[in-house]
């Protein structure tokens, strides 16, 4: 199992709606991704312990439909320095990923293409957050929790966007039992 946590925050998104900042949510949606400065994104995860980042980090996706076309665009993030900001408990470990130069142009390509799209009508746009994550000596506590907050304006802060929430009502004790150890197969 490569990714272990595929779709960590599609799934949390999904299985927790009450765990997702309602005042970040409601900001996400006034932005507009086609006009947002790929330069200016940041996400931010915090792990308890037990719970660390893996090889394959965080990796953002894009998509856009227009009737059966499909544009998608799939960046891996790189991690830069912590955010002095991030509040991250005793214990856990917070982290905080970008683009790589080489995406943000890329990403800029991606929004041009999708903006011609949304000139023809009827279109959708969205966007995804995949993190690869591992456990390490006896993984996670049972209770324990995460989080993961984003930015979307160059300077501006980290906004919570999900969490801090207990990982097993997240996740459920399926995926829960399916992290891997860090360093082990996938």
């Amino acid at each position: 199992m490569r990714h272990l946590l595929p779709r960590l925050f599609p799934a949390l998104l999904l299985a927790a709606c009450s765990y997702v900042s309602p005042l970040t949510s409601a900001r996400l949606a006034a932005m507009d991704p086609l006009a947002a400065d790929p330069a200016a994104l940041a996400v931010a995860v915090v792990l308890p312990p037990g719970l660390a980042v893996g090889p394959d980090g965080v990796t953002l996706e894009l998509q856009a439909v227009q009737g059966a076309q499909v544009l998608a665009g799939r960046y891996p993030l790189r991690e830069t320095t912590a955010d002095p900001a991030l509040a991250v408990p005793a214990g856990a470990s917070g982290h905080v990923f970008v683009l790589r130069p080489a995406d943000v142009a890329a990403m800029r390509d991606w929004q041009a293409k999708a903006a011609a799209w949304s000139g023809q009508g009827g279109g959708q746009v969205s966007l995804g957050l995949a993190l690869d994550a591992c456990s390490q000596g006896a993984g996670p506590a049972p209770g324990a929790e995460g989080a993961a907050l984003i930015r979307v304006q160059r300077d501006g802060a980290l906004m919570p966007l999900i969490g801090p929430a207990p990982l097993s009502a997240l996740l459920g004790p399926d995926l829960m039992a399916a992290i891997a150890p860090c360093g082990g197969p996938r």
